[in-house]
């Protein structure tokens, strides 16, 4: 009979015994200390780091009574945790073992990841930055070139205006010499009076009837006195005029 009710109050307290964050903490922070100490070989802890966990871990945990039942898989056996019997140690280590290793394992996989993670963005950010500072700085190669031969063009533009005005000089040079080409040549090429200039100067000069025909006939039949005539200005052709068939004896 007392058997039997040792046996209910043992199974009573693991019903009300719940493995706890708490516990996990601990047990992580035991592992830990066993991985800075190289208990932990090729991504495996040894079987030392796992008994030097547990020790440290149930020596400092005191069992606290829930409403919950432990897992199966994750509690450890209370109810026979005080005996000193081996197997019953080794079944306890054994349950528990598994299910933390795992728990750790896969806290650190989530670190690794998380770490590689944030390695492959800084690797990306820097690859981005170093593309665009290329491209920058190609950009700023060609604005610098775009900027030299707009120099250049300016340059030349400008050289053209001066070619364009030295020519403007040069045509205007030629002009003047034109025409003063012209003007010798006029100078120097004998004029050739026809009968109606005769007829048309002698009017102008108001010639009386009475001998504006025998002035007339003077002049166009001698060609050096029509010529003297009509080289000396207009206000002295009276005069000339009258010399000139005086000397003739026309008058």
């Amino acid at each position: 009979m007392a058997k039997k009710m040792a046996s209910q109050g043992d199974t009573s307290i693991k019903d009300n015994l719940r493995w706890t964050e708490e516990i996990d903490a601990a047990f992580l922070d035991a592992l830990i200390e066993e991985c800075s100490k190289g208990n932990r070989v090729e991504g495996t802890f040894t079987t030392t780091a796992y008994d030097n966990g547990f020790d440290c871990e149930w020596n400092d945990w005191q069992p606290t009574t829930h409403s919950t039942s432990f897992v199966a898989e994750e509690s450890p056996d209370l109810g026979n945790s005080n005996q000193s019997n081996g197997t019953q140690g080794n079944h306890r280590g054994s349950k528990r073992k598994a299910p933390m290793s795992g728990l750790f394992e896969a806290d650190m996989e989530r670190m690794s990841k998380g770490i590689q993670g944030l390695t492959d963005m800084l690797k990306d950010g820097n690859n981005y930055y170093d593309k665009s500072l290329d491209i920058a700085s190609k950009q700023a190669l060609t604005a610098e070139r775009q900027a030299e031969t707009a120099e250049k063009q300016v340059m030349l533009a400008e050289r053209q205006v001066l070619i364009a005005e030295e020519q403007i000089q040069v045509a205007k040079i030629q002009a003047q010499a034109v025409e003063r080409g012209i003007t010798f040549l006029e100078q120097s090429r004998a004029r050739i009076y026809s009968e109606n200039d005769v007829y048309n100067e002698l009017k102008k000069l108001g010639v009386v009837k009475e001998i504006f025909w025998s002035c007339y006939r003077f002049l166009c039949r001698d060609e050096r006195a029509k010529r003297e005539f009509f080289g000396v200005p207009f206000e002295d052709h009276h005069g000339a005029l009258y010399d000139l068939m005086k000397e003739a004896g026309a008058i």
